[in-house]
């Protein structure tokens, strides 16, 4: 089903294209367009009947089919009530719109692929690779996911006219937000902010996964001591990604201070629990009364402590 739909995609832009080109009759023109919309339709309706029977075509796949149903349909309402260049721009715009996503979804594909292919060959050569390998997969993909995302919205408002070209549409998008006071947030400090946390925590889990898995076992190094390494590098290096995003968006010291603060309210009315649960753990981390590895007993019962 979702072959014959790009083929009738192709078809039907490379249709329009020709005909464009051979600046056929308006009238015989309006008279292709409508039978486009109406045997779309009907295919349409045949492929979400389809891919109901079919276990492995998802949900999105069924709600995108219906959603082009529905835009040919009021394309061929357009033409029939005579409005000639509205249906003929939503026929353009929406086959430039599949187009893009159909683009994106090509190279989301193939750009995981290459992704894995190249940290697969990396991990024969460097034994690194081969233990952080999947982390690592996984965080440049989805990095590589969201930078696609952003660039198909983008060709996407230009198709549509919101902006006059994709570079306007970014900078309106960047600097798109809100004032409080003196102070503005918009949406590219955020979305920096957001990246500075990511890569923080991306980093330190290649790093910790590094530790343990080539330098620790090397140096035959306490199971409880690395473990207290890791987890004070992971705090640290989490710390300074929230800190640097802190900075990306604009906050000085005093409006830290003032978080800080606010903080400190939420600690006082109800989180004393979650925080005294997290400095007895670095206690336990630090002072290692019991370490990874000891058994211990309570309560009658007995076990091995792994973290």
């Amino acid at each position: 089903v979702k072959r014959w739909a790009i083929y009738g995609l192709a078809a039907v832009f490379l249709l329009i294209a020709v005909l464009e080109v051979l600046a056929f009759p308006a009238a015989w023109f309006r008279l292709v367009v409508a039978a486009v919309g109406a045997l779309g339709v009907f295919l349409l309706i045949l492929a979400d009947r389809q891919a109901g029977r079919d276990e492995e075509d998802r949900r999105g796949f069924r709600l995108l089919v219906r959603l082009s149903a529905a835009v040919l349909a009021v394309i061929l309402g357009a033409e029939v009530l005579g409005f000639d260049d509205f249906a003929r721009g939503l026929l353009e715009s929406a086959l430039a719109t599949a187009f893009v996503v159909l683009a994106a979804a090509l190279l989301l594909r193939l750009g995981r692929g290459a992704i894995r292919g190249a940290i697969d060959r990396g991990a024969r050569r460097f034994s690194l690779l081969e233990r952080v390998g999947h982390r690592l997969a996984v965080g440049l993909s989805w990095l590589f996911q969201a930078l696609l995302i952003l660039f198909a919205v983008l060709e996407i408002t230009d198709i549509w006219g919101l902006y006059a070209s994709p570079v306007e549409a970014l900078r309106s998008l960047w600097q798109a937000g809100f004032s409080l006071g003196s102070y503005r947030l918009t949406l590219g400090q955020l979305l920096l902010a957001l990246l500075a946390v990511y890569l923080a925590y991306l980093v330190s889990t290649l790093l910790r996964s590094t530790l343990e898995g080539e330098v620790f076992p090397r140096r035959e190094l306490d199971p409880g001591v690395g473990a207290a390494i890791t987890t004070l590098l992971h705090y640290v290096l989490v710390t300074v990604g929230f800190f640097l995003a802190f900075s990306l968006l604009g906050f000085s010291l005093t409006n830290l201070a003032l978080i800080v603060g606010a903080l400190g309210v939420g600690v006082g009315l109800g989180l004393q629990d979650l925080v005294k649960n997290f400095f007895s753990g670095l206690v336990l981390l630090f002072e290692r009364p019991v370490r990874v590895g000891d058994m211990v007993i309570l309560g009658g019962e007995w076990g091995t402590i792994r973290k």
